[in-house]
């Protein structure tokens, strides 16, 4: 009969415990994500996107992104449609861009008022789709899931109108860092598909990560903006 007793209560205490913990909305789960959109974030990530249009695989791109403390970045692009590979670096006060193979690399000066380098990384493109749909989108809480090792909240963010341009916005936010690991964003027919396979949000660069090695032949154009 003690036993019993002990038993109903510690079943009681856990049943309590589990129902004053409040399960998060969409809502909460998206505003952290907006109000981290300035927060440098230091990464190496890797991952995968796909652009379908209709069915149709129309593009694919696997990448590689380094972002250090001081918001230094470095996005290597591989198109497996084209057979062609990218480097971007982003030094904070200049761009350079470069397709692997050409004779000719661009180079972009930042400034203040211009952040088209700032989102270079599938991180910073989402928070800005995220920004975008916020106010025209209802988002929706479909649960928990596992992607690539991260637990991950899953949303649905659907159009209130008909008219709008982005339909539905699918995104899988990691619980513990707040990151979004996959999304699929849909445009028309168009319809693009994002997933990071490895994030370390405590990466050790050496000091030539963010420097560009062009060869001796590649001559740099500077581009006014």
């Amino acid at each position: 009969m003690h036993k019993m007793i002990i038993f109903l209560i510690c079943f009681l205490l856990i049943f309590f415990v589990a129902a004053c913990e409040k399960e998060k909305t969409a809502e909460e789960i998206i505003e952290p994500l907006l109000s981290i959109e300035n927060e440098v974030k230091p990464l190496y990530a890797e991952g995968k996107y796909k652009i379908f249009e209709k069915d149709e695989l129309i593009g694919e791109v696997e990448f590689h992104e380094f972002v250090d403390k001081n918001g230094r970045k470095k996005i290597i692009e591989f198109d497996k449609k084209m057979g062609t590979e990218s480097l971007t670096i982003n030094n904070g006060e200049q761009a350079i861009v470069h397709a692997v193979g050409s004779k000719l690399a661009k180079q972009y000066e930042i400034a203040d008022d211009n952040d088209t380098f700032d989102y270079l990384t599938q991180m910073n493109h989402l928070t800005y789709y995220l920004m975008y749909v916020q106010n025209s989108h209802s988002a929706v809480y479909k649960g928990e899931e596992e992607r690539n090792g991260f637990l991950t909240d899953h949303l649905i963010l659907e159009p209130e109108s008909e008219l709008s341009m982005v339909r539905d916005f699918e995104i899988w936010v990691d619980k513990e860092s707040n990151a979004i690991i996959k999304a699929i964003v849909q445009t028309g027919d168009k319809r693009t598909e994002m997933e990071y396979s490895k994030i370390d949000f405590s990466p050790q660069f050496d000091e030539n990560t963010f420097n560009m090695d062009l060869p001796a032949e590649v001559k740099i154009e500077k581009v006014e903006q």
